[in-house]
């Protein structure tokens, strides 16, 4: 009996990890879908499928974050790994880090400004990008204000937008109930998430 039990509960151990780590493949399948919804989500962290290719049939997808701290520095880079505690997330790990030179942007754009002609060469944000001299950037969860999402998949594919809108609310329904968020799909590899 003992030999039974643990195969059965081995198997379903097993069936439940196979739904769970296919959901991008199966999830247009109806009986799928609302099984998904009503169980999976709730046994699983919502930021397992919002820092991860997890959404997304193509795994080489990656996730692009652009981070603002607490600090008044922008960050961006790509999401490698994340750390939770309890299921809140506690720290993000970015490799090939930038910092956003907003220092000089705001200065060179002042001189725009006041020029006494207009003119077209308006500075271009691309420019003031400085890359961080280091492989990864750790970021502390509380020091975070404000993070963006880039989902940027090699084959093109889009996540669906109605399942990251469900992973949002469901996660983080409490803390959104005052504020606005958008999700957008720029061009057809290029989902983004604005919080």
């Amino acid at each position: 009996m003992l030999c039974w039990y643990i195969l059965l509960i081995a198997a379903e151990a097993w069936g439940a990890g196979f739904l769970a780590a296919n959901y991008a493949k199966y999830k247009h399948e109806p009986f799928y879908k609302s099984l998904a919804d009503r169980i999976l989500f709730s046994y699983i962290s919502p930021w397992h499928p919002l820092l991860t290719p997890y959404l997304f049939s193509d795994q080489a997808t990656t996730v692009q974050a652009d981070i603002f701290c607490t600090n008044n520095v922008l960050y961006q880079g790509t999401v490698t790994q994340h750390f939770l505690n309890e299921g809140k997330l506690t720290g993000i790990v970015l490799s090939n880090p930038r910092r956003f030179d907003h220092e000089l942007y705001v200065a060179h754009r002042a001189e725009w400004d006041k020029a006494p002609e207009p003119r077209p060469d308006k500075p271009d944000k691309e420019k003031y990008w400085r890359t961080i001299p280091s492989e990864s950037l750790y970021i502390f969860a509380d020091k975070i204000f404000n993070m963006n999402l880039n989902f940027k998949s090699p084959a093109g594919q889009v996540a669906d937008l109605d399942s990251v809108k469900k992973i949002i609310v469901a996660t983080l329904g409490e803390l959104l109930k005052n504020e606005k968020f958008t999700i957008k799909a720029e061009g057809p590899a290029h989902p983004k998430i604005k919080g």
